[in-house]
């Protein structure tokens, strides 16, 4: 036989082999009760794998399909779903099967990395907004000055996602890790790889049945392994110097000390955390807040570029901020961005319109014998439970017109509401483009929104 034979059937041979051993292992999903039909899940051989690979390529369709049959909670179990304790759903299973937790490698234990993001966001960034704000507005303004250029009389020609991902990263390693980090164009090379290999991996490996996950994220690993690797070994020795500053200057604010700070609070780690541990964590936290922010920011932009000329979205917004913004010190100061209602909505809506996920706050049901929804329904021990976020986003009974994009949607409400109270009201402050609600799943929902 040939050589080129040889390598041509060698591999016709292992897809053989990984079909029958998926034939024989392949389940269903934790059975729920026969009345509630399973979207996208056909009467065809490897229905469960076919399932999840078309995820990939019609993920939204299978979504609405899912609620307009209500396959996930409808929006008046939201509220009492987020309401659960941690003993009755768990969320435990879904971030080591849905976001591959348990199979990628991020070199550091996942519990306690999510403990430590929970603490640090509520203690070192909500709290300290203030802090914060002028090296953000001085970096973003930096940013779109170097991407989109200051020449106003040249027409420049610009991939718009490419270009915010730009922004955003500099802008995010300002406020977490310093000017210098943000100002050093290898470690920013290979922190967006570092990023990129984790959020591929994510994304991908996340959706796989089990045996498949096991068998490829060897090739996700290396890549996330080598970029994690190279980014340590520019980032640590700025924590290192930042961890021994804190030590000395209890009252300077900078993130990586106010990291320090809070792992040294943290009931699970009771000590300050070394500095390896602690660039890592920091690591996953700028992966979590770029994966957020980059897309998001892409879709405000396009979105008030595209908007209908009659509604003037970008003058109105331009004349707003002359309003609101009128000294450089302006900037700095949180009760600014307060008053830009205007913008709150612009963004808000944009946030409903593309939400960061079509589906969230998925848990799973870990209480043993099960538990029963409040129509009745009976969901089995180990059943997934999650929320169409899309689907109520685009509910006509929350949003009137709901597939119109409407940036002064939000601006109108907060009017209405603000006009005098009524039996559905809700007060102006809940409008705001970061509160979420049971209608408004742009940042999540519950205990754990963040």
């Amino acid at each position: 036989m040939e050589t080129w034979s040889i390598y041509l059937l060698a591999p016709a041979l292992l897809l053989g082999c990984v079909y029958i051993f998926v034939l024989l292992v392949s389940k269903d999903p934790a059975a729920f009760p026969k009345e509630i039909p399973i979207s996208g899940l056909r009467n065809e051989i490897l229905r469960v794998t076919r399932a999840s690979l078309r995820q990939l390529t019609d993920g939204m369709s299978t979504l609405l399909e899912g609620y307009q049959k209500e396959l996930m909670l409808p929006p008046e179990h939201i509220k009492w779903f987020a309401e659960q304790s941690d003993t009755i759903m768990s969320s435990k299973t879904i971030r080591e099967e849905r976001h591959a937790s348990k199979y990628l490698h991020m070199g550091v234990e996942f519990s306690s990395t999510l403990y430590f993001m929970e603490r640090v966001i509520r203690d070192s960034l909500t709290r300290n907004l203030g802090d914060i704000q002028e090296p953000l507005c001085d970096e973003i303004c930096r940013g779109f000055d170097q991407v989109f250029g200051t020449d106003s009389t040249e027409w420049k020609t610009l991939n718009v996602y490419q270009s915010m991902q730009e922004i955003i990263l500099r802008a995010m390693c300002r406020v977490f890790f310093g000017e210098q980090i943000s100002r050093n164009q290898e470690f920013l090379t290979i922190y967006s790889r570092y990023i990129l290999a984790m959020g591929i991996g994510t994304m991908i490996i996340g959706i796989l049945p089990g045996f498949l996950k096991r068998l490829l994220v060897p090739f996700f690993n290396v890549p996330l392994w080598y970029y994690r690797r190279r980014t340590l070994k520019i980032l640590l020795p700025v924590v290192e110097q930042q961890v021994l500053r804190s030590q000395s200057d209890k009252k300077s604010y900078d993130f990586i000390s106010q990291c320090a700070r809070t792992s040294a609070k943290s009931t699970s780690t009771r000590t300050t955390a070394e500095p390896k541990l602690l660039s890592e964590w920091m690591m996953l936290l700028g992966f979590a807040a770029f994966n957020s922010l980059g897309g998001q920011s892409s879709n405000v932009l396009l979105d008030i570029l595209h908007s209908p000329a009659e509604l003037q979205v970008y003058e109105t917004l331009r004349e707003e901020a002359k309003t609101s913004i009128k000294t450089p010190d302006d900037w700095n100061n949180a009760d600014t961005f307060s008053s830009l209602q205007i913008s709150d909505s612009v963004i808000r809506e944009s946030l409903r319109c593309h939400p960061m996920l079509i589906k969230g706050l998925t848990k799973e049901v870990v209480r043993k014998g099960g538990l029963d929804l409040p129509d009745g329904t009976h969901i089995p021990q180990g059943a997934w439970l999650g929320v169409p976020v899309l689907g109520v986003h685009w509910d006509a009974r929350f949003y009137p017109d709901p597939e119109t994009y409407d940036p002064y949607r939000y601006v109108k409400l907060r009017r209405e509401r603000e006009r005098g109270p009524g039996e559905d009201s809700v007060p102006s402050k809940d409008l705001d483009a970061g509160k979420p609600s049971s209608t408004y799943l742009g940042f999540g929902y519950g205990r754990h929104a963040w």
